[in-house]
């Protein structure tokens, strides 16, 4: 096996090595509601649709190899975060701001996710499955290396439940695109204030709400505030 270092999560042991783990020790059930953050689609003018599961190699596990991955966050906060602290400076200055034109260019659907179950990267999980905590910190390519070892595990598992590179405190979900929990559905009840659950939740079918823009979010406001990110013209 490769061996560890600073600065870059190490490659993962071969897919025939790896689907010897007992995966299903690390592996929690998830179930609720997400906030899924998109933008605008500058060709129609209209948001893109909340639900893509991408296999762009956009984001920390998306492999091209893999069935698409949908990534959600647990609250807005922490799916503003996963948007937009990469560019954001230290409190008081400038750059720690969003602009009026983002407010108006990026929407928020909630999404409700039936029972799935995860990998569980948080704690000490990734040294058990081999590698470290810059799984979740370290360069998005290797990562996604890791995700289709997951994905491909003979377990089954949906996704992955990982923390926030921006926060130890906050998690988000990367989901795989699964039969199981396909096709996706409209859920009116997907709505604001936030239900503790979606009128559907009996189902164990993916569902989403109504695109709202960033500017109207009923929590945009105590967001920023625990963010202490400005709003500039």
């Amino acid at each position: 096996m490769q061996r560890k270092t600073p600065g870059n999560p190490n490659q993962p042991v071969s897919q025939a090595e790896f689907d010897k783990l007992d995966l299903k020790r690390f592996c929690v059930p998830v179930r609720g509601i997400f906030y899924r953050v998109h933008g605008l689609n500058p060709s129609t003018g209209k948001p893109f649709e909340p639900l893509h599961f991408s296999r762009r190699k956009a984001s920390r596990f998306d492999p091209a190899g893999g069935p698409g991955t949908l990534h959600l966050g647990k609250s807005l906060t922490v799916a503003l975060m996963e948007v937009f602290d990469d560019s954001w400076g230290p409190i008081g200055s400038s750059s720690r701001s969003l602009s009026a034109t983002q407010l108006y260019e990026w929407w928020v659907t909630l999404v409700w996710v039936p029972q799935v179950m995860l990998f569980d990267a948080r704690g000490q999980n990734p040294s058990k499955i081999g590698t470290d905590q810059q799984l979740v910190t370290g360069r998005h390519s290797t990562s996604r290396r890791w995700a289709l070892r997951l994905v491909r595990h003979p377990s089954g598992i949906d996704g992955i439940l990982y923390p926030s590179r921006h926060s130890s405190v906050d998690w988000n979900v990367a989901l795989f695109r699964k039969a199981n929990f396909l096709p996706e559905r409209f859920d009116a009840s997907l709505d604001y204030p936030v239900p503790a659950l979606a009128a559907g939740a009996t189902t164990d079918k993916l569902a989403y709400g109504s695109a709202l823009q960033l500017a109207r979010h009923p929590q945009l406001r105590d967001a920023l505030v625990e963010l202490e990110v400005s709003i500039l013209p």
